[in-house]
């Protein structure tokens, strides 16, 4: 798979990365969310930046992931808050206040490739899969670019699958425990 960078414009990358948060914004119930751990963009993929305002205008606590001694965890993000360059140039608030995975009710996943049945590409590395190998993980949307829908990629058993991904053109649902957090269609 080639990265989403390479392959659109800039103005087309802000395009989806709004007409993404705007689907966000449309379908998602907040009451039902407390803590949403989201991604800082890089190298393409859907910047999630006013997504990040929506939710913390509506008392969300958001958090991003950060890497340490090869695990990925999660840190609260603050409005306006410093950010530097991490691991695989990764920004990273400045400040970590680390937020456990059993506090975050939902789960914004980046993806290299999806397939029609949820199953997820990411990078290679497995962070995303060992940090959701939890009992009560939380709710997984994966946020993509429509391209990005591939059924030529193999999985293994260790691969996390998404409960839902969103694109700009519109929503997959593959687990019913999402419709806890959506308005109907």
């Amino acid at each position: 798979m080639r990265s989403s960078r390479r392959t659109m414009s800039p103005q087309l990358q802000h395009e989806h990365s709004t007409r993404i948060t705007e689907k966000l914004r449309s379908r998602l119930v907040l009451k039902h969310i407390g803590c949403v751990a989201g991604y800082m963009a890089n190298d393409g993929e859907v910047d999630l930046s006013n997504a990040f305002k929506w939710f913390q205008e509506h008392g969300i606590r958001v958090t991003v992931p950060y890497l340490r001694e090869g695990v990925m965890r999660f840190a609260l993000l603050q409005p306006k808050q410093r950010l530097l360059r991490g691991p695989f140039g990764i920004r990273e608030p400045d400040y970590i206040e680390q937020v456990q995975m059993s506090n975050i009710d939902l789960i914004l996943v980046p993806l290299v490739a999806f397939s029609s049945v949820g199953e997820r590409l990411g990078r290679g590395g497995g962070y995303y899969d060992r940090a959701l190998d939890i009992e009560n993980r939380p709710l997984t949307l994966g946020i993509a670019h429509e391209f990005q829908l591939s059924d030529k990629f193999s999985t293994s058993e260790m691969d996390v699958a998404m409960d839902a991904i969103v694109t700009e053109n519109n929503w997959r649902l593959f687990n019913s425990s999402m419709n806890a957090v959506l308005r109907a269609d």
